[in-house]
């Protein structure tokens, strides 16, 4: 069922469409901080189960469910200091929310550059559909060390995951990109 959105009912239709997608909507979910998962658990997502029970849930403040993500500033800390710093959080695979600071105050590029590298986009974005529709965006980064003009490349990979229209109105400051 396709309805015509305008910008000030998409909220209202995703927190519908999320009532929908969860049955139990006013289910306490719990926080993953400093709590060993239970035996055998192990969190692997789709990257549609990222986008709707994850994403967009964070950016309504919707509860989320149970899981191993945590809020991490990732301009800030390379991957090797982030396995260090999480390291019951994965084994090889990690999950971060953070916010996407603008490169330059008025530009729509993202920073990607962290305290001892920087994070480059490699290939396409690859699309997030839901019956024909089009809910996000995953796009592929390689780490590399040193400065933009002559770094090295690593083994560090990271997809990112993004709405292709934010719900509502997230940012914290003039630069994030949230």
């Amino acid at each position: 069922e396709l309805e015509e959105v305008d910008e000030l009912g998409l909220e209202r239709i995703l927190k519908k469409l999320l009532l929908e997608f969860d049955e139990e909507p006013e289910k306490q979910y719990h926080k993953f901080d400093n709590v060993e998962p239970p035996p055998g658990y192990k969190f692997s997502p789709s990257d549609f189960d990222l986008i709707i029970s994850y994403l967009v849930k964070k950016c309504l403040n919707i509860p989320l469910p149970w899981n191993s993500m945590v809020d991490v500033e990732l301009s800030n800390h390379s991957p090797e200091w982030l396995a260090e710093q999480f390291p019951q959080y994965g084994n090889n695979e990690w999950y971060f929310f953070t916010s996407r600071e603008r490169k330059y105050p008025n530009g729509s590029r993202p920073k990607r550059t962290t305290n001892n590298g920087y994070w480059k986009a490699t290939g396409v974005d690859k699309e997030i559909r839901e019956n024909g529709i089009l809910k996000g965006l995953k796009k592929t980064l390689v780490f590399y060390k040193g400065d933009p003009q002559h770094g090295d490349k690593t083994k560090w990979i990271m997809h990112e995951y993004r709405l292709v229209d934010a719900p509502i109105p997230t940012t914290r400051s003039a630069n994030d990109m949230k």
